[in-house]
């Protein structure tokens, strides 16, 4: 239920349910990786402060 609410938000990102939930199921078990999903995170928020006008 909570992500189709996020879903809907009109300023919301192309894709942030998606995004946000691939980010959070999967945040890796080595640096490298843990370290790809901080960048694709802070991306994703750079995202939603732009839309959000923030």
């Amino acid at each position: 239920m909570g992500e189709v609410a996020l879903c809907r938000l009109p300023s919301a990102p192309d894709g942030f349910g998606e995004r946000a939930q691939a980010l959070l199921a999967a945040a890796g078990r080595t640096p490298e990786e843990i370290g790809r999903v901080i960048d694709e995170a802070a991306r994703l928020i750079e995202e939603v402060r732009a839309a959000c006008g923030s």
